[in-house]
């Protein structure tokens, strides 16, 4: 790893995520870390009074890592360029210099007067003008892993659907009566029913019971995987439900790095009221940039929540799950963006099946749905094919990658209401 990405990540994180870009610094030499080791003595007697000094001493009662800084203060680096600092010992002690509390060290330092302020903020324009960071940046996998994504749940399940009292009936009512949550399950159902346990990424999870895509495979069938869910207070009782999946309550990113975003959430009297009905005003949820979020105003009082958005990739690489068996994507509108994130980038995890809700761009919310073209020959163009679409509005869309496993055994047997035939939905010629 350069010694750049070993000393500085701290400091260049917090602005990468808000999306400005961020990168290896030209400008170390500018610094004068030489200067700032000779330093170094004052500023560890200042950090005492520092109230993340206890992070510090954690580490500084191992051994190693006193004989690091020992050996940095013996031999402080020539100040003549990024080339020239390569100090073996710092890549011995990464959680000394990525501890969160530390990430404000250098203006810390800053107001003790042993690092300039204005030379500081220069620093870190041109680091970030160098350009975003990657998804699979190590110090973005970290930080993703420590903030953004929690373990899953060892406590046993609390299922609606398994608790078997009378209150739970209004609730569970969704299992005989969503039409394309139906279609869904059936599907999946199908479609994996002779393959071993699997990965899934559900994206859009709710409560991680109501209308999972995903629960009939960790119940039944042992699969792992990664639940999604941005809305705060849904995602809090996702965490209840118990779920044996990792869960993360950041967003998707729309761009192929970190960003912030807006959530707007729509709330009315029955969604205040009524579980099932919160349930389902939190399909109108969406992005400020989702380009129907006009329509959405009018099915009830929107509320705003800042989101930090992580690349799909990110979060699966901090996990390290490199080959994901299926993802289920319900995020409103911003399919194509978070697909093109993913793709845009340099692809690290393999993806054998994609559902995918997506509305045609030129249908309106709630109006009947039809096919999206450009859509279907994009996934065609990343190495997939159509297995089947449920054609209920908005469109639920599955696609399996052709060199894997499944693609194969999917196909032979896939019933023939599943096949779809796409020039029947073609426009009719005319003669």
């Amino acid at each position: 790893m350069p010694a750049w990405q070993t000393f500085w990540p701290a400091r260049l994180l917090a602005p990468c995520l808000l999306g400005r870009p961020s990168g290896p610094p030209a400008c170390l030499h500018q610094a004068c870390l030489a200067d700032l080791l000779a330093r170094l003595p004052a500023c560890l007697a200042d950090l005492l009074a520092c109230p993340h000094r206890a992070c510090l001493a954690d580490h500084l009662a191992c051994p190693p890592a006193r004989t690091c800084l020992a050996d940095l203060l013996a031999r402080p680096p020539a100040c003549t360029g990024p080339a020239t600092f390569q100090p073996a010992c710092l890549p011995a002690v990464p959680g000394l210099l990525f501890c969160p509390g530390l990430a404000t060290f250098p203006v810390f330092l800053a107001s003790r007067g042993h690092v300039d302020a204005s030379t500081q903020w220069d620093q870190d324009l041109l680091c970030q003008m160098a350009g975003p960071i990657a998804p699979d940046d190590p110090w973005l996998l970290r930080h993703a892993r420590e903030r953004y994504l929690e373990p899953p749940s060892k406590e046993p399940y609390n299922l609606e659907l398994l608790n078997g009292k009378n209150s739970s009936m209004g609730y569970n009512i969704y299992r005989i009566s969503a039409i394309s949550w139906l279609y869904l399950d059936t599907t999946i159902r199908h479609l994996f029913k002779d393959e071993p346990p699997g990965f899934f990424v559900e994206a859009g999870a709710l409560d991680g019971e109501y209308i999972s895509n995903s629960l009939q495979l960790e119940l039944e069938k042992g699969w792992k995987g990664l639940l999604v869910e941005v809305d705060e207070e849904m995602y809090a009782r996702l965490r209840k439900k118990n779920r044996k999946a990792w869960t993360s309550s950041a967003c998707l990113a729309t761009k192929p790095y970190p960003h912030q975003a807006t959530l707007v959430k729509f709330v009315n009297h029955e969604a205040l009221t009524k579980d099932v009905d919160s349930l389902t005003m939190r399909g109108y949820n969406a992005l400020t940039d989702a380009k129907d979020l006009k329509e959405r105003m009018g099915h009830g009082f929107p509320t705003y929540q800042t989101s930090q958005c992580l690349p799909l990739q990110t979060l699966l690489l901090s996990i390290n799950a490199t080959n994901v068996t299926m993802i289920s994507l319900d995020v409103e509108e911003m399919e194509r963006d978070v697909l093109s994130s993913f793709y845009d980038s340099k692809v690290l995890v393999t993806v054998d099946v994609w559902i995918v809700e997506h509305r045609h761009p030129e249908v309106e919310l709630l109006q009947a749905d039809r096919p999206d073209f450009d859509f279907i020959y994009w996934f065609l163009s990343k190495g997939y094919s159509l297995y089947t679409m449920g054609l209920h509005t908005p469109i639920d869309y599955i696609f399996i990658r052709n060199d894997s496993g499944i693609h194969t055994r999917a196909f032979a047997a896939r019933p023939p209401e599943y096949t779809i035939n796409l020039d029947d939905y073609l426009p009719r010629r005319i003669s």
